[in-house]
């Protein structure tokens, strides 16, 4: 079943021109989107896509753990450069 999701996601983010950023998460560091505390489960469920001309402008990407976040979820952070364009400059 994995194997098929990730295919799908493959396909999907080709066929619209996207990445998902957990690409640029280190996983191996402990760093997981969803934990159950009780039953000591983790992983990297959650997922964000940008168009490709945004990724190229992503500058950090990191999971925020928080003890005041009460969902098992944990917050995505995405930090990205832009340039800002003013028509009357």
């Amino acid at each position: 079943m994995q194997g098929q999701f990730q295919t799908c996601n493959i396909n999907f983010a080709r066929e619209f021109d996207i990445g998902f950023v957990d690409d640029k998460l280190d996983i191996y560091q402990g760093k997981f989107c969803y934990r159950v505390d009780s039953t000591g489960a983790a992983s990297c469920i959650d997922h964000f896509a940008v168009s490709s001309t945004l990724w190229n402008s992503l500058k950090h990407v990191s999971i925020e753990d928080s003890s005041a976040n009460l969902s098992d979820h944990c917050s995505v952070i995405l930090e990205i450069t832009t340039i800002c364009y003013s028509k009357w400059s």
